[in-house]
């Protein structure tokens, strides 16, 4: 099975091997074990996209909407992390508690086409929000090249795309609805 990791070593392989550059092997660490897909207590493995990152989580939850939520913030099993793509490196959202995935809030919630502003909920996908936005002639001026993530974790993470004159993402953010 050809892992990230490996897909990474051989990417970083033939892009030093197209350089002219000997590609080398040495002091690369070998490819730790996957965990197991469940854990003694039968909790299913979540893990983020590189790998490096992993958890049991005892409770996993999809709330549909802002009454869901916070029903589930008052009466789940901690501590409660969120979670969108599983994009970032850090341990922000590893838990033995519960897990909660925001996808199920997503989309449009509307819009005001002479302040050019748009509502947008927070489990919504970059790559479902440019369309969207463009759909109403509100296109982004600056967008990452991840667009797996949701824009909750984009603006929690300070995601930006690229050019000094272009804020990150969270700079057009007007004002939250909670």
């Amino acid at each position: 099975m050809l892992t990230r990791r490996t897909l990474f070593l051989l990417m970083g392989g033939t892009a030093l091997a197209a350089g002219g550059v000997a590609a080398s092997r040495v002091g690369v660490q070998p490819e730790p074990p996957a965990p197991p897909a469940t854990d003694a207590g039968g909790h299913l493995l979540w893990r983020n996209w590189s790998g490096i990152q992993t958890a049991y989580p005892a409770s996993r939850a999809a709330p549909a909407d802002e009454g869901e939520l916070a029903d589930l913030v008052r009466k789940a099993p901690g501590p409660i992390r969120a979670v969108g793509a599983g994009h970032s490196f850090m341990p922000l959202v590893p838990t033995p508690g519960t897990l909660v995935t925001l996808d199920r809030m997503a989309g449009l919630d509307g819009h005001d086409a002479d302040a050019l502003t748009a509502s947008v909920r927070a489990g919504t996908r970059l790559a479902d929000l440019g369309p969207a936005l463009s759909a109403i002639g509100q296109e982004m001026p600056n967008l990452p090249d991840i667009n797996k993530q949701s824009l909750a974790g984009a603006l929690s993470t300070a995601t930006h795309g690229t050019g000094v004159d272009f804020k990150a993402l969270h700079g057009n953010v007007l004002r939250s609805a909670w």
